[in-house]
């Protein structure tokens, strides 16, 4: 099997300006590039580039994916942004978060061998709205990154888990598919939901309370602040501010307030997990096992039907058997046995047994010499 490499870049913040374009296309000739993206794949060779430095340098999401398990996810986010409370999810290699100059970049790396690989559909579009969910202060995606670590074993039994953050019982299609992407036990988030609150619908301070906190900033700060905006850093200002605002409030207005869960072990959350996948596992049972008879039925009574239309065609069907063994034909000796059990069926519901046992030992008379219709008779116990 040929290698298979998949390689996605996108610029968010701001597009590539045509230097930037030029000392990309030196890196790769094949690559597609455009203002905002830069995508190629490998069959042979590999990105003759450090990823993580065309991130830090150009742009702000990448993705990859190669056909011997490795899944990869990265951002980049303003260093100023990233709370500190994030950084708590961090976990080796799973979930490595690490600051580079201006920025954080935070990386999501599985890796699993693959069973039946087939190229991938996944691509940063369906997953790049995380970015902005974590500047927002959603960490659901940071918190399924460190559930990956606990998969990985990078995180020790005794360990606690970070603050479980809310709506992990109400995933978005983007969290969804980051599950999927990094191939994370779907039982292990069920039991990390477990302890999570639902989301509280309000992702933005009340605005009275922004007005009153914009109104008293100076205006030397607003017009440094308009600046950056017309310099092309609007993107992340919202998020700046309102960390800024949250910070700047004694009474945390805009917070979510709701007393958080008492925090798991590890060993703990596997044991619920565990737990989870026992439960799946009989009820899956369960269903096969009703489907298994739900289908016997439906057969059962189709034979049934099937046996009851033979009574009074036996003298055709008769006919048909010695036509079957006329012609020597293994595949046509089987049939004849089908159709010699019908019959078996059809005296039974006739009450003729006796006479069908005569007719049986008279075909093995007559076809004595075919011994391979006459074993099939045998196996057939006819």
């Amino acid at each position: 099997m040929s290698e298979y490499q998949y390689y996605e870049f996108q610029a968010i913040d701001r597009p590539l300006s045509e230097q930037q374009m030029a000392e990309l296309r030196a890196i790769s000739t094949r690559a597609r590039i455009t203002p905002t993206s830069f995508v190629n794949t490998y069959q042979w060779g590999n990105l003759k580039a450090d990823p993580c430095r065309l991130l830090e340098k150009y742009f702000d999401a990448f993705l990859y994916e190669s056909n011997w398990g490795i899944h990869w996810l990265m951002f980049r986010v303003p260093r100023d942004v990233f709370g500190a409370e994030a950084r708590a999810y961090a976990c080796d290699e799973a979930l490595a978060i690490r600051d580079r100059g201006k920025h954080t970049l935070i990386q999501f790396c599985s890796e699993e061998e693959p069973s039946d690989w087939e190229e991938d559909e996944t691509h940063l579009g369906g997953l790049i709205r995380l970015r902005s969910d974590i500047l927002s202060g959603d960490h659901r995606a940071l918190y399924l990154g460190w559930l990956l670590g606990v998969e990985h074993e990078d995180v020790e039994e005794h360990d606690q888990e970070p603050p479980v953050p809310p709506g992990l019982n109400d995933l978005s299609a983007s969290l969804t598919e980051l599950v999927e992407f990094l191939r994370i036990d779907p039982d292990l988030v069920s039991a990390a939901a477990q302890a999570s609150q639902p989301l509280s619908g309000q992702a933005l301070p009340p605005e009275k309370q922004l007005r009153a906190w914009i109104r008293s900033l100076s205006s030397s700060t607003k017009d440094a602040l308009l600046l950056r905006v017309a310099r092309g850093a609007g993107a992340n200002l919202q998020w700046e501010l309102l960390n800024d605002f949250m910070r700047s409030s004694d009474d945390g207005s805009g917070r979510d307030t709701t007393a958080p869960a008492p925090r798991r072990t590890v060993a703990e959350l596997l044991a619920q997990a565990r737990s989870l996948t026992r439960q799946r596992r009989r009820r899956l049972a369960e269903q096969r096992a009703k489907e298994k008879e739900r289908l016997e039925r439906q057969r059962a009574a189709a034979r049934k039907r099937h046996i009851e239309g033979l009574v009074g065609r036996e003298k055709q069907v008769r006919s048909d058997i010695e036509t079957l063994i006329a012609t020597r034909q293994p595949n046509r000796y089987d049939r004849a046995v089908e159709l010699l059990t019908d019959l078996a069926e059809v005296a039974k519901l006739t009450k003729q047994t006796s006479r069908f046992a005569d007719y049986t030992q008279e075909i093995r008379s007559r076809h004595g010499r075919k011994q391979n219709f006459i074993h099939r008779l045998d196996q057939a116990g006819l």
